[in-house]
């Protein structure tokens, strides 16, 4: 930094943008500057840092302190020792703590480099705390932390231990038992001298001292006990000051009694007999079948099987202990198993004695056995219908087909009706030309090569050949007879199978769902549906239902029902008289709120026609509806360079319903009509119209809105409105007329705004 010369560190292709400059004395400053060159020359001023930089050798991270210790603890603070870190350049020591049980450290706080003590205080009494210390420079934390192992207990008013920790029975034998437990969460500030162990039999109130051990032993030996005596136990904590409060205690009493013993495996596993499907193994029992004392105890013998693609072992059965072979049936004789045996008591179980070789099946063929799950399918006016699976044994033979046998109600004698095909899936028959009105017992028989199975699948039930029934037809005619104040009488004509059950009733409102509403006999043709509100309208369908279930369709009333007047049935009374030529009318006089039915008759010289035309549901008579009245106090309430604020009032209530929208209207001073600005809910009173354009007067105005229709009178802003220029100045360049003569004309100006205390006006 001294010199004033520069030097060449190094020349760099022009690709790279990157360089680091060695071979420099470290601690010394340097000033760094980069010249650009082409084929003409170097630039004239070449990129300089303005600082110097100094080479320094990069700081690494200390090591922790070492042999971290207490120097003393009082009753209330602890003061901690180290040695420092081999590194000179630590800048600063952090101290943490923490109580034992607890997982995350708390900074205690933190001393210069030259100091190796710090006094950690304000720690509670009798709690276990730990510490740990770690360095700190330049470049950050030590890695480690030097940890104090041993968690401190403050000094001060010595007390007794608490009592011992996590009392355990290790083992329990006749006359003895051995314990063992962990030393107390505190030790009342001064070491542990003994542990004492204290013992009360069962049914006894006494305890009695039986053993004693060092401080520093865990676990104990108590001998001499009563054989099959059961004992509580419990183990006392002793220091200087004296025996623990409370002690670690089995609250359940030991027995010493010697504990039972898991027997040995079976021996002698031999094969005996082999058959194509089955195998007979036999077995030696155990030499030690219990523990001393239940010698007698029953075993258990559980058999597992393997099958020769297998890898796992499956149970196959067990037998008690007084049996000593086990048949293993159903076994392929394509295939290659072996076996095993293990006994069981009330220890648990024993080793596996296995099979020394593999089980062969003796390719033996037999009959089959009999065929599965023969049931019955439907049945018809003269056939029934039947399905059955294959038997799970073929006898060592593919089975070839199945004979099919009926036998009729009272007789013995069984009759062949079908053969069906082994190797045709699903296996299933269809018996035709059966007596209907008859009952069948029915049987099927496998066969194969060797010939027909020893026992036939066969119903126990005897199949009753008749008619199926069918879905039964909707009820026709389905009409209302009587409407009443809260009650509608319902008639239908009975359907024409005689075998309906029940009728079943749904009803529904207006949009709505049907739900059900009641059933009646199938010999029944009328219900009343009761308990209706009054001024509804409601919708009734019918179901018919036997035993194969319900009609697919339902009778629905063609048109809604509306509960009648309280007199009990309708009345129609003669409202107009229409001339031919017209062909709507308007009737008047009636009751808001109530529902009338309407009907229409067509009338010559002759009378009235048959049947009329009506309304498919009844009709509401509603109050007429009027347009709303003009909104009121419409003004202008800001006036902004890019938007008007408009505001009024609701209209006077006259009876008509409320508004439901307010309609704004507009036309700038070229346009001759007003055009739909915008539209704004009812319960709103105030509107801000945006997007319009500078140095253009624009007219406004409201109308109310609602389902009768708009004001016939809006509300209307007379004087011309425009927005502010930059300066908030609103600009007037209109002049509205107030008289005019051939001689002169006289016009007036309103002025608009006033900014700075200066009227301003633009003509």
């Amino acid at each position: 930094m001294d010199s004033n010369n520069w030097e060449l560190a190094d020349e760099v292709d022009s690709s790279k943008s990157m360089y680091s400059i060695n071979h420099l004395e470290n601690d010394a400053l340097y000033f760094v500057r980069v010249s650009a060159v082409n084929t003409i020359g170097r630039n004239k001023i070449p990129a300089e840092m303005f600082e110097p930089v100094c080479p320094r050798k990069p700081v690494e991270i200390p090591n922790c302190p070492r042999n971290l210790r207490v120097k003393k603890s009082t009753q209330w603070e602890v003061d901690l020792e180290w040695d420092h870190s081999i590194e000179s350049d630590v800048a600063q020591y952090f101290i943490d703590f923490k109580e034992e049980n607890n997982v995350d450290y708390l900074p205690a706080g933190r001393v210069d480099s030259k100091t190796n003590v710090f006094t950690c205080d304000f720690l509670q009494k009798g709690r276990p705390y730990l510490f740990r210390i770690k360095a700190k420079n330049a470049a950050g934390f030590s890695k480690e932390s030097a940890i104090l192992q041993q968690p401190v207990y403050l000094e001060g008013i010595r007390d007794v231990p608490s009592d011992p920790l996590n009392l355990r029975l290790l083992k329990v034998d006749d006359g003895m038992m051995s314990i063992s437990w962990m030393p107390p969460k505190y030790d009342g500030g001064c070491p542990i001298k003994q542990y004492l162990i204290d013992l009360c039999e069962y049914g006894s109130r006494v305890w009695f001292h039986a053993d004693a051990t060092d401080g520093n032993i865990y676990r104990a030996i108590l001998k001499r006990l009563k054989t099959g005596s059961s004992y509580f136990v419990r183990v006392y904590a002793k220091n200087e000051i004296g025996i623990s409060k409370k002690a670690a205690e089995f609250y359940e009493p030991i027995c010493c009694i010697k504990a039972k013993q898991l027997p040995d495996k079976p021996v002698d596993i031999k094969l005996e007999n082999v058959t194509s499907n089955s195998a007979l193994i036999s077995w030696s029992s155990p030499r030690l079948a219990s523990g001393s004392g239940n010698e007698n105890e029953t075993l258990q013998y559980f058999i597992y099987v393997k099958e020769e693609n297998s890898d796992d072992y499956l149970p196959v059965g067990h037998v008690d202990g007084q049996t000593t072979k086990f048949l293993l049936e159903y076994l392929k004789n394509d295939s290659l198993y072996w076996a095993r045996v293990r006994a069981k008591n009330s220890a648990g179980f024993s080793e596996f004695c296995e099979l020394p070789c593999a089980i062969q099946l003796q390719l033996v063929k037999e009959v089959p056995s009999s065929p599965l799950n023969l049931s019955l399918q439907s049945t018809d006016d003269s056939s029934i219908c039947i399905t059955w699976r294959p038997p799970k044994i073929d006898g060592g033979s593919q089975i070839t087909h199945y004979i099919i046998e009926i036998c009729p109600s009272g007789s013995n004698i069984w009759k062949k009706v079908e053969q069906v095909d082994a190797q045709v899936l699903p296996l299933e028959c269809k018996i035709s030309d059966l007596i209907t009105g008859s009952y069948y017992f029915v049987r099927v028989s496998a066969y194969n090569e060797i010939g027909r199975c020893k026992r036939p699948a066969e119903l126990y039930e005897a199949v009753y050949v008749k008619t199926p029934l069918k879905l039964p037809e909707a009820p026709s005619n389905f009409q209302v007879s009587e409407i009443y104040t809260d009650s509608i009488l319902l008639t239908w004509d009975r359907s024409n199978n005689n075998d309906v059950e029940e009728y079943f009733i749904d009803m529904k409102k207006e949009n709505d769902v049907y739900r059900p509403i009641g059933r009646v006999n199938g010999t029944e043709n009328t219900f009343m549906c009761e308990f209706l509100e009054k001024n509804m309208s409601y919708l009734f369908r019918i179901r018919s239902r036997n035993q194969a279930g319900y009609s697919c369709l339902g009778t629905e009333l063609k048109k809604c029902v509306h509960l009648a007047d309280p007199s009990g049935s309708p009345t129609w009374t003669i409202s107009k008289k229409c001339a031919p030529s017209e062909y709507f009318a308007t009737i008047d006089n009636l009751d808001v709120g109530e529902y009338y039915f309407v009907k229409v008759y067509a009338l010559n010289k002759a009378g009235k026609s048959n049947r009329p035309i009506d309304l498919p549901e009844p009709v509401c008579a509603k109050q007429s509806k009027n347009c709303p009245g003009t909104p009121k106090y419409f003004r202008v309430t800001n006036i902004t360079s890019k938007s008007v604020t408009l505001k009024w009032e609701s209209p006077d209530l006259d009876g008509s319903n409320d508004v439901v929208q307010y309609l704004i209207e507009t036309k700038t001073e070229d346009e001759n009509d007003f055009t739909s600005f915008a539209r704004v809910d009812g319960r709103i009173y105030t509107y801000t119209c945006e997007y319009l354009q500078k140095k253009k007067l624009y007219k406004f105005r409201i109308k109310g809105k609602n389902s009768a229709g708009s004001s016939p009178i809006p509300a209307e802003i007379y004087e011309p409105v425009s927005l502010k220029d930059n300066y908030g100045r609103i600009i007037i360049s209109h002049v509205t007329k107030l008289a005019q003569s051939c001689a002169a004309m006289t016009s007036m100006f309103r002025i608009l705004s006033v900014r700075n205390s200066k009227t301003i006006i633009r003509v």
